[in-house]
């Protein structure tokens, strides 16, 4: 993005920048109070540009990565105020990835963590995978007798919890909504640089959709087979995925009215169970 292009958008990014910059009044300021000392046509630049860059850069990944993801409820809200089209494309693709970022975090730059973090599942090392201990006992004659147990650590599943890693169902919507979003950058950034200069925009009314639910994955490592935390996990997993109020009612109903059986059968209706 140039300057003899995108004049009015480059100059409001690059006055807002100078002031975030040494000597700048608003020098020193954590990224998310910069934004909001900004006047309002310098934070929409600073919002908008910044998630032009990031995700010409590297994608919305790096977007959230670096921090910028924290201000998506404001990006959002500007590109309403854009109202075209393309703006609302974004705004669909952002409203998809809020589900997968954790709410009130603070940029940080990439020296934190952004994204919801979910539980992976490792081989146990008491096991070896197993879920069993074999074990070696001498009876009184000197004859060694073999036994196996079940493995304490792991339950007999053959797996514990891993390091918690970033939302893979995320990650891979962020890839594919880069492809979608380089599609329609050039036509987007005109509209963006004559929304600044207060040209007529072509603008649209967009209906709300109809919710599309999709049905999360939920992994039951570290439940031990208890009931309320299975059931807690799965609630909580379609939480995430936006499921209304009463649809999560409705699950619940219809998972605490038979036996553990029928609980496990509920939860693989509404989830992915692994």
């Amino acid at each position: 993005m140039t300057e003899e292009k995108y004049p009015v958008f480059q100059g409001l990014m690059t006055a807002a920048d100078e002031r975030w910059s040494d000597g700048g009044d608003l020098h020193g300021k954590n990224y998310n109070d910069f934004v909001r000392a900004l006047d309002k046509r310098q934070g929409q630049a600073i919002l908008l540009g910044n998630l032009n860059y990031q995700i010409g850069n590297g994608g919305f990944r790096q977007w959230v990565d670096n921090g910028y993801g924290t201000e998506i409820n404001n990006v959002i809200e500007v590109l309403e105020e854009v109202g075209t089209a393309n703006a609302h494309k974004v705004i669909e693709m952002l409203e998809m990835l809020k589900s997968f970022l954790r709410k009130g975090a603070e940029n940080k730059g990439c020296f934190s963590t952004y994204w919801i973090q979910e539980e992976t599942t490792e081989e146990c090392s008491e096991c070896g995978g197993s879920g069993y201990i074999q074990e070696e006992e001498e009876d009184e004659e000197g004859n060694i007798n073999e036994s196996e147990e079940r493995c304490s650590n792991c339950h007999g599943s053959g797996l514990c919890e891993g390091p918690e890693e970033d939302s893979p169902e995320g990650l891979e919507i962020a890839e594919r909504y880069d492809h979608e979003y380089y599609a329609m950058n050039a036509q987007f950034l005109d509209e963006i640089e004559a929304f600044f200069k207060g040209e007529p925009l072509q603008k649209v009314e967009i209906m709300p959709k109809v919710l599309e639910l999709r049905k999360p994955k939920v992994k039951l490592v570290g439940t031990d087979g208890n009931a309320f935390s299975i059931l807690g996990k799965v609630r909580q997993a379609l939480k995430m995925a936006k499921y209304p109020k009463e649809k999560i009612e409705e699950f619940t109903k219809e998972a605490t009215k038979g036996d553990y059986n029928e609980l496990l059968a509920t939860c693989m209706k509404w989830a992915d169970v692994c």
